[in-house]
């Protein structure tokens, strides 16, 4: 319940930026783990495929942190209690 205000902005940043170009269509990298993907496959990423057919989504799944701006990742999605205080987070 406390990560489904996190993954519907994830939504609203697709709907927000489709104005720019008629639809919404690419690839976007999200890095999380486990159990946040587990949540991505089965609640968020239907309805998105659903709304925004021509965007494909790659999960990579880590055991560890990275820094998903040097390896290449539009979107990381953390537990709050493994972001580091010096993270800048939105």
């Amino acid at each position: 319940d406390r990560l489904q205000p996190a993954l519907a902005s994830l939504d609203e940043a697709l709907d927000s930026v489709a104005g720019f170009r008629g639809n919404v269509a690419g690839t976007v990298r999200i890095n999380a783990p486990r159990l946040v993907a587990g949540l991505l496959v089965r609640g968020v990423l239907p309805r998105m495929a659903e709304r925004h057919p021509d965007v494909t989504v790659d999960i990579v799944v880590e055991g560890r942190l990275i820094d998903i701006v040097s390896s290449g990742f539009d979107a990381g999605v953390r537990l709050l209690g493994s972001v580091p205080k010096d993270m800048i987070a939105v």
